[in-house]
């Protein structure tokens, strides 16, 4: 269904920075240079921006609806939405750690006290709440019984506020899938084409003119996904790229089955 969208690419391989697109009203699509930071595959980092009082957060999990595990791309056409990448690690048996709350059901495991980073959104019974927001639980309140938000993602912080890096300096890289809010509350989804180490990335995003406020880390490797189709722009991308202390694990070309997913969806 989907084909390749045009990325600008310069012979050196290195992705032409064109800017911001607008393919649909209230979503922008950007292609950066992700190779300062990129140690295989394509230095291509897509970022997606949408403000959350015109675009819909959503999840998915395939036990929920009776669906098998499928990737970004199919998930996208069983539900019809504009966005759908990724949701966090999960279990061999494909339960989600951490909440994974669709509709105010947790499909997930308790909360991980571990882990800072929450995607919340759609809250209800709660005027003046962002549509959707990043909660940082190192700075952030937040308690399950009481909580306005239908739908929460948990996972761990990348950035947070004050500007820190929070993940340990290390060379395992791989494809990597982020969601960021920015100084005006806008919701971002980056994606890597190439296997970058968190650390590294972090920086590059601190560095960057994206004004991210802070950044939570899902899940990397073969699980890193991200599928648009915007008006007449498509574009998708199955992460290939994994190396780690035990070695290189890498396959190109590899679509893999998640349990979860994440969708964006116009209001």
């Amino acid at each position: 269904m989907l084909l390749a969208a045009v990325l600008a690419t310069a012979a050196s391989g290195a992705p032409r920075d064109e800017g911001w697109r607008t393919p649909v009203p209230g979503l922008e699509v950007r292609t950066m240079d992700g190779s300062a930071v990129t140690r295989k595959g394509s230095p291509a980092i897509i970022v997606v921006r949408v403000d959350p009082a015109r675009w819909r957060v959503d999840v998915f999990h395939h036990a929920a609806s009776g669906d098998r595990p499928a990737d970004a791309a199919a998930w996208m056409k069983r539900t019809g939405a504009t966005v759908m990448f990724n949701a966090g690690q999960y279990y061999p048996d494909k339960i989600p750690m951490g909440l994974f709350v669709k509709d105010g059901k947790n499909l997930g495991t308790p909360l991980l006290k571990q882990w800072k980073g929450l995607l919340v959104a759609e809250p209800q019974g709660a005027p003046g709440a962002r549509r959707a927001d990043i909660l940082d639980l190192q700075f952030d309140a937040f308690d399950v019984a009481t909580s306005p938000y239908r739908t929460a993602v948990q996972s761990f912080m990348l950035i947070d506020r004050t500007g820190a890096r929070r993940v340990r300096r290390s060379d395992w890289h791989a494809n990597r899938t982020l969601l960021a809010t920015d100084d005006r509350a806008r919701l971002l989804v980056l994606h890597t084409e190439g296997a970058c180490t968190l650390w590294e990335l972090a920086g590059w995003i601190h560095d960057s003119d994206l004004a991210i406020r802070h950044a939570l880390s899902l899940d990397g490797g073969f699980e890193s996904q991200l599928a648009i189709q915007a008006g007449s722009f498509a574009y998708a991308s199955w992460g290939g790229w994994h190396v780690d202390g035990r070695g290189d694990h890498s396959l190109p070309g590899v679509r893999m089955a998640l349990p979860a997913a994440i969708g964006l969806f116009p209001r």
